[in-house]
């Protein structure tokens, strides 16, 4: 992987990350702003993943590393900021997740 996929992909899934963590806040505070910032970021991840794209990457590729990172940093925020719990078998799925970006970035 070169280093620009690499960044493009770390502020893909940053960005994905502080958009879902904007709308979930919005859930508990009804605060538009919050539903604002997070329609914003997804704007962003939106370009962010074209140019993934542009840098020459395989769709699935890009998208499989793109929702994995995304997932694992998302379940991590959920636990930290709004003390959602992951039982066993959650838990077990993210292991499965690094497992398979790494066998991906081979």
């Amino acid at each position: 992987m070169n280093s620009r996929f690499l960044i493009l992909l770390l502020f893909i899934i940053f960005s994905e990350t502080i958009a879902q963590y904007f709308l979930r806040v919005n859930v508990d505070s009804n605060n538009n702003l919050n539903l604002i910032i997070g329609m914003l970021f997804y704007c962003l991840v939106g370009y962010i993943y074209f140019l993934l794209l542009q840098n020459g990457k395989k769709l699935a590729i890009a998208n499989s590393f793109w929702n994995a990172g995304t997932g694992i940093t998302v379940a991590l925020t959920g636990y930290m900021f709004f003390k959602e719990k992951l039982d066993y078998i959650q838990i077990v799925g993210l292991i499965l997740t690094i497992i398979g970006i790494t066998l991906l970035g081979q």
